[in-house]
């Protein structure tokens, strides 16, 4: 009996080391060095019916988010400049999350219904170049890459904003870059902020 209990106490290690060294690990992205963390929970949040227009609700569930960026940008309420003080990027709205409508949330995100409303145009000095779905590492959603004309001192000023959205059951984490010419060497940098997102 004990020589049973011996080899039994035997297996159990050895099976207990077998497996601590063939398990595979759960390997988290690698923080840049030069990035900070910015980790938020709302106390309101928005709905929406157009994505133009947003009113805010109070968060009663707590959603929050986290997400990196670029240590030399500052981040000001929702907006973030870039070393040189202009404003790169925003949540939009706010703050950064939207809640669904159970209408809404009928739509499966990256569909032809989803990308029918956020492809409608703004009108006036915006237009809407594309809306299509993404997936940057374990993010996906849509991107809406647009066109809009702003003007500063007296000069019309084109812009592109590039608006990254990400579901997530009743609710979508809503961010937005600004380049001025369409796929520049920005895009990199945005795309990478976007992959280091999670909601918590």
């Amino acid at each position: 009996m004990k020589k049973i209990g011996l080899m039994l106490v035997i297996l159990l290690i050895a099976t207990s080391a077998f497996g601590m060294g063939t398990a595979p690990k759960k390997e988290e992205p690698e923080k840049a060095s030069n990035w900070r963390e910015y980790s938020t929970t709302p106390g309101y949040i928005h709905t929406t019916e157009d994505w133009q227009s947003f009113e805010s609700v109070r968060n009663e569930k707590d959603y929050s988010f986290s997400i990196e960026y670029p240590k030399d940008w500052k981040l000001h309420g929702s907006v973030f400049d870039d070393p040189q003080g202009n404003k790169i990027a925003e949540f939009l709205p706010p703050s950064g999350i939207v809640l669904l409508s159970s209408e809404q949330n009928t739509y499966k995100w990256g569909s032809k219904e989803h990308i029918d409303v956020l492809s409608k145009g703004y009108g006036g000095l915006s237009e809407i170049i594309t809306v299509e779905a993404f997936s940057i590492g374990n993010v996906h959603g849509l991107r809406q890459v647009s066109e809009t004309v702003a003007f500063g001192q007296g000069k019309p000023i084109t812009w592109h904003p590039i608006t990254y959205y990400i579901p997530d059951n009743e609710k979508v984490f809503s961010m937005t870059f600004y380049e001025r010419e369409l796929n520049s060497d920005k895009r990199e940098t945005f795309d990478k902020i976007i992959s280091t997102f999670k909601f918590k």
